[in-house]
């Protein structure tokens, strides 16, 4: 060793032998060597630790430095654009893998042990070691703030109190609270810029609702005091699918249309096809397989059955995402007439920035609630002489805003089919069996009900499998049966126990009503079922099927403004509309904000869920919320929601969106399908089970009769009015439906 050691030396002789010696590898076949011996190795990780920790230092600076210049980002470089598309795992975990390599081992090895790198399937500290190196980078830098930005308006929309955030800011994660609202402001003109910039690029389609915000429990009263709960109007713009300006430049034509009074009918226009009568029955039918497939897991080999699809109209295409641009909420209530023109002027001419004459040819698609659609009707009436389309609302064609649409369905059923908590089969008899305490309003919450009417569908079809097969839910599970056999077997229930061929084929008992009543809420069940899945899955021309016989229920439920608003629709769609923009309408009155298949909604409930973003946000601002803070918020609401959902699925945290989840229920559903084979609801009568006086409303036949005899031409009557600009003294219509004659058109 000495000799090797002397060899080695600085001695200027042996320059030569020095240099052979280090170009060769005996240095690495040395300390490979030793390394390997217990002994040696200790004497090796001794002498390195103080040269390591310098050798780890310097890899590390050069690491953090270049990972500096990839998230070099300062707050006037943010635009919509990247906040939308900003992605945590390309823009930071993976620009870091391949920049920060030691950094991010080390970072990892103190955040587990070896055995949860062994074991550990829930953590994911990958992701958290991510977002440590881009705070580090920002303590290193307040120029390198690619993550921090982001990170700081996911904070800001979820309403992270001021100290928070400033102390965060400090910490190197967020950029400071005056930074973001800064920012947050100059955010929305940006967005309501790029909205701007869509109108007048490509056609676009409008929707808004009234919100309410509460401004405080403790609120003084006195002369000009504000009000407790202030009303506001949200409206958002929509980029439509399937549309060119040439199809959207055809105003004139729709008016010329429009005042033609060709009116529809009952037997062409309202009431289903042939085709259409067949295809409803095969599509309620397969929601009584799905019902099946659903709690039998084993039989899902069946959904690739070409015998258990629905036929596809009008499909969206493939990971559609809409494009929403949301303006900024104001203080005007749309609630009345004036309210409403207010709001239109305040979309077309102060927001959009649209002149008077700007759009006088162009026809724009608006989806709203009834009631709102109502009042464009009416301020189109009383602005009949104005100067301009904008400002004679004449632009806006109301649409149907379809979650709406299912809400009132839904409370129509309710009240159509409550019945007594005696009443076997009745929906008060499972509200009861059930204890759902928040069913006893007329109009309680939709997700409430809508989750009553699932498992009670659902307990009912259930049963009629095991009686129509003859053996239990597990046995036929078992029996793994075709799809031929399937729809074999739900066509027998359908007919039996869901349609009015099984109470016109049955000689039923005068003084007990019970078969009866139920088939009807099995039908009407069913028609609710299939309308939501018809939405869900973005296809319109599953939904417009349907329209004639949702008509028909609205009118023998007694909902004359559905019924009104549905009848419309269809005129709108068949008479006044170009057929052009009769398609436009179509492919738009289902969207999907998200951009998965199968989620698609109304416009209506998009509408709602920024409204309900929105209050949250307020609500959580306290003492410090605003309208004008609101007014910024609301053109962000896009951003803000993406950011959200990402920072909060990348951090493994409780969503607190505005969906709603799916929670396990087949403990209600079971239930429901013990107590129906119980009561044996599948025999027209049994002696001895309690018997229901009152007779169920088929509101089907009766709203078909009701069309017939009277309530179209009252209808007609009053579009003729409308059309021809004569006033109505028809009360203002609402949200809620009421009883009386259809034929309200404002």
């Amino acid at each position: 060793m000495d000799f090797l050691l002397q060899t080695i030396g600085l001695d200027p002789s042996l320059a030569s032998t020095r240099e052979g010696f280090y170009k060769s590898s005996a240095i690495e076949r040395f300390l490979s060597y030793t390394y390997h011996e217990p002994k040696g190795k200790l004497q090796i990780e001794q002498w390195m630790r103080p040269h390591a920790l310098e050798l780890v230092i310097d890899q590390i600076e050069n690491e953090m430095e270049t990972v500096a210049r990839n998230f070099t980002m300062e707050m006037n470089d943010i635009t919509p654009e990247f906040l939308i598309n900003f992605n945590f795992d390309r823009d930071v975990t993976q620009v870091l893998e391949n920049e920060s390599p030691w950094l991010r081992k080390i970072l990892l090895a103190a955040s587990q042990t070896p055995r949860a790198l062994r074991e550990n399937k829930l953590k994911t500290p990958q992701k958290v070691c991510s977002l440590v190196t881009a705070q580090l980078a920002r303590m290193r830098s307040n120029h390198s703030s690619l993550c921090a930005i982001p990170f700081g308006f996911f904070l800001l929309s979820c309403g992270a109190p001021r100290k928070i955030i400033d102390l965060l800011s400090h910490t190197g994660l967020s950029p400071s609270y005056n930074s973001l609202l800064n920012a947050h402001t100059t955010l929305a003109t940006r967005q309501i810029t790029l909205a701007q910039l869509l109108v007048r690029t490509q056609p676009f389609g409008v929707g808004w609702d009234n919100t309410q915000i509460s401004l405080s429990i403790h609120v003084e009263q006195r002369t000009k005091a504000p009000p407790k709960v202030q009303t506001g109007t949200a409206s958002i713009v929509y980029a439509l699918r399937n549309a060119t300006q040439q199809n959207m430049n055809q105003l004139r034509e729709i008016l010329t249309r429009r005042s033609s009074l060709n009116l529809i009918s009952y037997n062409f226009d309202i009431r289903p096809t042939p085709s259409q009568a067949e295809a409803i029955i095969r599509h309620l039918t397969i929601s009584i397989v799905e019902i099946l497939l659903e709690r039998l897991p084993k039989l899902g080999y069946l959904k690739d059955s070409h015998i258990l699809k629905r036929h596809s109209y009008r499909p969206p295409p493939t990971k559609y995402k809409t494009k929403e641009h949301v303006l900024r909420t104001t203080t005007l209530d749309e609630g009345s007439t004036e309210g409403t023109i207010d709001v239109a002027e305040n979309i077309f001419l102060d927001q959009l920035q649209f002149s008077s004459g700007e759009l006088d040819n162009t026809a724009v698609p608006s989806w709203n609630d009834q009631k709102t659609n109502a009042l464009i009707r009416s301020a189109q009436l009383l602005r009949r002489g104005d100067l301009s389309a904008i400002t004679r609302l004449e632009t806006l064609q109301p649409a149907i805003g379809w979650f709406h649409a299912q809400l009132n369905l839904a409370w129509a059923i309710l009240r159509i089919h409550r019945g007594g908590s005696e009443d076997i089969g009745s929906l008060q008899y499972y509200i009861s069996q059930l204890n759902k305490v928040r069913l006893g309003s007329d109009q309680p919450d939709y997700e409430t009900l809508r989750s009553l009417f699932s498992q009670v569908l659902s307990g009912h079809i259930l049963h009629y499998w095991e009686v129509e097969s003859g053996m239990s839910l597990q046995n036929l599970e078992n029996s793994m049966p075709t799809a031929a056999k399937v729809y074999s077997l739900a066509c027998t229930i359908f007919d039996k126990y869901a349609s009015s061929r099984a109470l016109n084929d049955l000689m039923l008992p005068k003084d007990d009503h019970t078969f009866a009543n139920i088939v009807l809420l099995n039908h009407d069940l069913l028609v609710f079922y299939e309308l939501s899945a018809s939405i869900s899955s973005g296809d319109f021309g599953r939904v417009e099927i349907l329209i004639g016989t949702l008509t028909m229920m609205f009118a023998g439920a007694g909902c004359r403004n559905y019924t009104t608003e549905l009848l419309m629709f269809i005129q709108n769609l068949k008479k006044v509309w170009t057929p052009d923009f009769a398609d436009i309408v179509r492919d738009n009155s289902l969207i999907s904000p998200s951009g998965h298949d199968g989620h698609y909604m109304g416009v209506d409930k998009n509408c709602e869920h920024n409204i309900n973003f929105q209050k949250e946000y307020f609500a959580s601002k306290g003492i410090h919320a605003s309208w004008e803070l609101l007014g910024h918020l609301s053109p962000n609401i896009p951003i803000y929601r993406t950011l959200k959902t990402q920072f909060m699925t990348f951090l493994g945290a409780p969503s607190q969106g505005t969906h709603h989840k799916h929670v396990d229920c087949s403990d209600q559903v079971e239930k429901v399908r013990s107590k129906a084979q119980k009561a044996g609801i599948e025999k027209p009568y049994i002696p001895l089970r309690h018997k229901t006086a009152r007779r169920t409303i088929n509101t089907v036949s009766y709203g078909k009769n009701l069309l017939q005899q009277k309530g179209l031409k009252a209808w007609e009557k009053a579009y003729r009015k409308w059309t021809l600009g004569v006033t109505s003294n028809g009360d203002e219509e609402d949200d809620g439906d009421g009883d009386g004659d259809i034929g309200i058109v404002t």
